[in-house]
């Protein structure tokens, strides 16, 4: 469901009526109606039935508009619609019919923008298409938030759910870092009013793109920088990490400052190198079937068991195991005649998806990549390495608007809210045309460049003699920083 425009001025709730018609189906009369018709004809019958359903005939906030219920059971026939009601108005031809799932909107209240909602002395308001909003006054509350579901008052009670509402809207005044507020105050400058294209939700979405607009431009933004992300700590045989949920690009490096061990910093290395050099001869997989307890427990059931030796040792978190033989398979492998006490037993428990290591080194972690959405470290640590924080400086992304009240992750707002203005002249004044000489747009674009030249610096390298290479092994491929000759 779009987000319908709502607001609370003194203590009355106001919804705005132009979002009825939002992506319903159109027509227009092809004849002139009289008042007390009990028919009209149309162009076109396409996307009108016959139920539960009503017809708005006329514009939102012309004098003669009306919502009519549809006749329930006869349908449209060739270009005649017919009413469950007469008209009240006279009608000219060509004047537009939209084909509606409601003719009320229904107004309740929380104390929270998540709390329980409640209609009590609010309830449903009929729809007055002659006015521009449907106001349900509020004897009771002076505080908390107001929300409003579309609401027939025939048939099916909330055509989009029971539990589909608009966005919270607050008693008080909005705050000023909400898209609400900034949405309000670009359509009170542009001197533009809210209609059916001219909305809420489609100005939200216009936040968003100024938002995607600006991480086009620069990537690395300040406010957007996290030191010291704890992503988790060294275990014996883990080797992969999660990045965290809001870093804005999980599968290239440009998103990551560094990565530290206990407060070292590990070597970045290109994934090729990663996994062809640094992994070369080590074979891994992850465990398919999770065995608790261990204890007495003589096989390991695994994903893909080729490649390992017929008979041998492997490493699964901190048991070190052996076993005698193995089921071959790309999918369902097991390691057989594994001792079910004593050395190479299972002593800890084994989670489905732990990685089984074999020939792999373990030691001081030191080098790290990404790949498919995940950090890896090698060599794997081993027990005078692990229980260290891997933390990790990134840039996180900026933070999508889904409703009026959400807070828009930027401290300059005016940047944003002339993207808006641009916007609301495209589309009020310019048949949706964007005029990239708009004033609004200029000063967008200023604002943007500035912003840019202060966050220059973040890409500025402090030090003198620092180095950064792709992949270790000599002195002209270390990813490792130098500085004045020192390995850092």
């Amino acid at each position: 469901m779009n987000i319908i425009p709502v607001k609370v001025i003194n203590n009355s709730i106001y919804a705005l009526n132009d979002f009825i018609t939002q992506g319903r189906p159109k027509t227009y009369l092809n004849a002139s109606v009289a008042a007390a018709s009990g028919t009209i004809t149309v162009f076109s019958i396409s996307g009108f039935s016959a139920g539960n359903y009503y017809a708005l005939i006329g514009e939102i906030g012309t004098g003669n508009a009306e919502i009519i219920k549809m006749h329930g059971s006869t349908a449209p026939t060739g270009s005649t619609i017919t009413l469950a009601a007469n008209t009240g108005f006279a009608h000219d031809a060509n004047e537009p019919v939209y084909f509606l799932a409601f003719n009320q909107f229904s107004f309740s209240r929380a104390a929270s923008a998540t709390g329980a909602k409640v209609t009590t002395g609010l309830g449903a308001k009929a729809i007055d298409p002659t006015k521009k909003w449907t106001i349900c006054p509020d004897a009771t509350n002076t505080s908390g938030f107001a929300f409003v579901q579309p609401y027939a008052s025939d048939g099916t009670s909330y055509p989009f759910g029971a539990t589909t509402y608009s966005a919270a809207a607050p008693y008080d005044n909005a705050a000023f870092n909400t898209a609400e507020y900034m949405i309000n105050e670009a359509m009170r400058e542009a001197k533009a009013e809210f209609n059916e294209d001219l909305s809420y939700d489609y100005l939200v979405k216009q936040t968003n793109e100024c938002l995607r607009d600006i991480r086009r431009n620069k990537n690395k933004l300040s406010w957007t920088q996290s030191f010291n992300y704890a992503l988790g700590q060294t275990a014996r045989g883990v080797f992969r990490y999660s990045l965290p949920t809001d870093i804005f690009d999980k599968y290239s490096t440009r998103a990551i400052d560094a990565v530290r061990m206990g407060g070292r910093k590990l070597i970045q290395v290109d994934p090729n190198y990663f996994f062809d050099t640094l992994l070369y001869d080590v074979h891994f997989t992850q465990v398919r079937t999770a065995v608790t307890g261990g204890a007495g427990t003589t096989t390991l059931e695994i994903d893909n068991s080729y490649d390992f030796a017929d008979t041998g040792s492997v490493l699964v978190g901190d048991n070190t195991l052996t076993y005698t033989g193995v089921t071959r398979s790309a999918t369902a492998g097991v390691f057989t005649g594994v001792p079910a006490s004593s050395t190479g037993s299972m002593v800890d428990d084994i989670a489905v998806d732990d990685f089984v290591f074999q020939d792999a080194t373990e030691g001081e972690p030191q080098y790290w990549t990404l790949h498919n959405g995940y950090l890896w470290i090698y060599p794997l640590c081993d027990s005078s390495w692990d229980n260290f924080n891997l933390t990790l400086d990134y840039f996180k992304t900026i933070t999508s608007v889904d409703s009026l009240d959400d807070a828009v992750d930027y401290i300059q707002f005016d940047l944003i809210k002339n993207w808006l203005k641009w916007k609301v002249r495209s589309l009020s004044k310019n048949d949706g045309v964007d005029d990239i000489n708009d004033t609004s747009f200029l000063q967008y674009k200023e604002q943007l460049s500035t912003l840019i030249r202060k966050d220059r610096n973040l890409n500025i390298k402090h030090f003198r003699n620092i180095y950064e290479f792709t992949q270790p092994g000599d002195e002209e491929a270390n990813p490792r920083q130098v500085r004045d000759g020192t390995l850092l």
